[in-house]
């Protein structure tokens, strides 16, 4: 198209003399834009993902790869269809079109028996190469090198260790007419590999590459199992093979039909009796459109922290930006000033992504914020502006501070954490009083309370504490703060956020009661290691008695 395009300007009388020039100029910057266009290189991670219900059709015709028996086998070769337990690379299978996957072109594809394709060209030898058998395509890494890097190009309908059955087909075929044409790859009456005599399973689906709009669908039929929960790995992986960076898949644990997209490559879908795609569940992953206009603004976390001098922030993550598109660059900026100017960051690392490392603090405070430029219409939107200040109180206290269990001689806590570095949770039998900022030795925390005064029974970053050496039947003070600390060892500078709020609260221990006693002793004379003043009471719920 663009060569006939070209040939009608250079053909049209008017374009003669002077204006040949000048316009001549213009048609070559449209063909630069285009063809930079299609350079844009589609990381499925950026694919967008839909989730519909459409009946399942399955094909009965086009070619049966191996037997019933499959487990385990690639099919790399139209030659050998019984396939290969061992053989990961070749030829690959004809899709009848040209495919765009992750930006590059394939029109051969293979299939591995454990529900999931890799795809390959026909320009080089071999066409597909899949480097070794895996059950878990999506999360597979390796460190051996495939030349193109783009045949790492995978996508999995239901990664796990199959295996075929009685009745079980697994077959592909290239179905419709140009240009809307199908090529699919369908699993038949598959079950997860197992030696259970007992496993009454049956999986079926489908892998459909669509003409055109290069869409990825994921067709499932019926699926049924008797078995025990199960885990498979759903969605697309691209390069590079040596780590799993550049992926879109699925995750949940309870439901096919509203799962989450995945943030780790290794994220699966559970199936169970209970939990399974509904019959004409369609996952559609679809290449991203190139941006126009103005950028999504995003938002940066954490958005206030408070830094030691001579330590690194905390990395600042950037998330909210539209997805399925592509053509975005990002540059993280700083402000010195309030935000009255900003420049590129200086330092750190990676601040031309998403994940901005800041280089070390050394004071004063520095405001951060990511700026993402839309290529085509060069139009530019602004995140928040996350800020870095120097040691001081954290902005947020802890909250809900709460027993989840109390008994009479122990008191199990748990809070939600405020911005602090550092949680201090302190017990006593009077009212607390709160700690003091400034420099000290470190903290000592002993779950063991010691029976009176106010005593830290937790440092540290975590949530919760148990503490024992208790009495009955006695209300305790617990509070816990929020703080920083400073210094790469005692005597540390401490930073304590002593508001009051939730983060205090009172617990009573359980109380004792008396024991019905009737004493009635066949000798006037106690035995010498028995006292003669009984006190039978006992901690309401305890077996425990006092003497």
């Amino acid at each position: 198209m663009k060569n006939q395009y070209l040939a009608r300007v250079f053909n049209d009388p008017k374009w003669l003399g002077i204006r040949l020039q000048s316009s001549f100029l213009a048609v070559l910057c449209a063909v630069a834009f285009l063809w930079s266009s299609n350079d844009l290189h589609a990381q499925v991670s950026s694919y967008g993902y839909t989730n519909t219900n459409v009946p399942y059709s399955e094909i009965t015709g086009g070619t049966l790869l191996g037997t019933s028996a499959n487990d385990d086998h690639r099919f790399v070769d139209p030659t050998v269809l019984a396939g290969s337990t061992s053989v990961s690379s070749g030829p690959g299978f004809p899709i009848g079109f040209n495919f765009v996957f992750n930006g590059y072109t394939f029109n051969r594809v293979a299939v591995n028996s454990n529900g999931w394709i890799f795809l390959g060209t026909s320009s080089v030898t071999p066409s597909c190469n899949a480097v070794a058998n895996s059950t878990s395509p999506i999360s597979y890494t390796t460190s051996t090198v495939v030349t193109p890097t783009d045949l790492a190009a995978r996508i999995s309908a239901f990664g796990r260790d199959l295996q075929g059955q009685t009745g079980a087909e697994l077959r592909i075929e290239t179905i419709g007419d140009a240009p809307n044409r199908k090529c699919i790859v369908q699993w038949k009456n598959y079950r997860k590999y197992s030696t259970s005599t007992t496993l009454v399973e049956s999986l079926n689906f489908q892998i459909q590459l669509h003409e055109g709009t290069n869409n990825v669908v994921i067709a499932y039929g019926t699926m049924t199992t008797n078995g025990s929960s199960s885990t498979a790995q759903v969605g697309l992986r691209g390069q590079p093979l040596s780590t799993a960076s550049n992926f879109r898949g699925i995750t949940s644990t309870t439901s096919w039909t509203t799962p989450t997209l995945s943030t780790g490559a290794t994220n699966s879908m559970t199936y169970s009796p209970t939990v399974l795609p509904p019959t004409g569940t369609n996952l559609t992953f679809s290449p991203p459109l190139v941006c126009s206009g103005t950028p999504s603004a995003s938002t940066v976390t954490p958005a206030i922290q408070n830094t030691c001098l001579g330590s690194t922030p905390l990395n600042l993550s950037a998330t909210g930006q539209t997805p399925g598109f592509i053509g975005f660059t990002y540059q993280w900026e700083q402000s010195t000033d309030g935000g009255l100017t900003w420049v590129n960051a200086v330092g750190g690392s990676n601040a031309t992504t998403l994940v901005y490392t800041p280089p070390v603090f050394n004071g004063p405070s520095i405001q951060y914020r990511l700026a993402t430029t839309c290529t085509t219409s060069s139009q530019v939107a602004y995140s928040s502006v996350a800020q870095v200040d120097p040691p001081g109180v954290p902005g947020t206290q802890a909250t809900a501070l709460t027993a989840t269990s109390t008994s009479q001689r122990s008191l199990a806590l748990s809070w939600t954490s405020g911005t602090g570095s550092r949680r201090v949770v302190v017990i006593s039998n009077a009212p607390i009083v709160d700690p003091t900022s400034g420099s000290g030795p470190a903290i000592t925390a002993n779950t063991v309370y010691s029976g009176s005064g106010q005593q830290i029974v937790f440092d540290g970053t975590g949530t919760s504490v148990s503490i024992t050496g208790l009495t009955c039947g006695t209300t305790y003070y617990t509070a816990v703060f929020d703080y920083n600390r400073c210094g790469a060892a005692a005597p540390f500078d401490y930073y304590y956020n002593t508001t009051p709020g939730s983060n205090v609260a009172t617990f009573t221990t359980g109380t004792s009661v008396a024991l019905p006693v009737n004493e009635s002793f066949a000798t006037t004379t106690a035995p010498a290691n028995w006292s003669t003043t009984l006190d039978h009471r006992v901690c309401t719920g305890c077996n425990r008695e006092s003497r």
